[in-house]
């Protein structure tokens, strides 16, 4: 008998051997992050506290540079999105390029290294780039066992649709694509043209619909979007 509403996802087990490349697609916000162990002077010099996470303002425009000039640094490709999707091929190992990365990033040595860094986690990362900002930052301020992050999203508020998504060799990767990895804020846009204009996905994966914009965003075109998608941390078999 026909049920109205959203039914339970369906658990569903990977077939390892039918990995391919390009099978999950990722989109967020990309950060280059930049870790180091400091001092306190460091710390007090910028505000930090010694345990926590906050958005740049103003007064830390220094900080990134000052932070790989003073201290011995790590680099690694960041960001909530693509370190999920990181983690995914880590795990995966082969074939290396499962996981698909898009976002926005400066065309500078942050953007140089980040890309570099996607590459070695064999991540296949296509960023849209651009020169009105710099690319995304990350400081992981360590002392001890406390760590203060300091993130400065710049050039991952940029992404622009029509010059990156739309371009067909781009969208060719997310119809590639089984597993869908998206972050809200930005990409409402997105959401949009494959559900309602293409109907490509019947499952999202982390959608995170309490994004104020997000819901706002659907709320106000009045789209009608369950049950084809299912509000819940859900996988299609890849």
């Amino acid at each position: 008998m026909a049920t109205d509403g959203p039914q339970p996802a369906k658990k569903i087990k990977l077939q390892h051997n039918s990995l391919r490349q390009n099978a999950l697609f990722g989109m967020g916000n990309p950060l280059l992050d930049i870790c180091a162990v400091v001092d306190k002077d460091f710390l007090d010099k910028y505000g930090l506290k010694t345990n926590d996470q906050i958005l740049a303002e103003d007064k830390h425009k220094e900080l990134f540079e000052e932070l790989v000039k003073k201290f011995k640094v790590e680099y690694y490709a960041g960001g909530s999105t693509q370190n999920s999707v990181k983690v995914a091929q880590w795990m995966i190992q082969q074939p290396h390029k499962v996981a698909t990365f898009f976002g926005c990033i400066g065309k500078d040595k942050f953007g140089d290294i980040l890309k570099k860094k996607a590459e070695e986690a064999h991540v296949d990362a296509h960023y849209y780039e651009q020169n009105e900002q710099p690319t995304g930052t990350c400081a992981a301020c360590i002392t001890g066992d406390n760590r203060s992050l300091v993130a400065n999203l710049a050039a991952a508020n940029c992404y622009n649709k029509e010059r990156h998504l739309d371009q067909k060799e781009n969208w060719q990767l997310v119809e590639k694509a089984k597993v869908y990895y998206i972050a809200p804020r930005s990409w409402c846009l997105f959401l949009y043209h494959v559900i309602v204009e293409t109907a490509l996905l019947e499952y999202l994966t982390s959608l995170a619909i309490a994004q104020a914009a997000a819901m706002l965003f659907f709320k106000k075109k009045n789209f009608e979007l369950e049950p084809k998608v299912q509000w819940q941390a859900v996988a299609r078999e890849l």
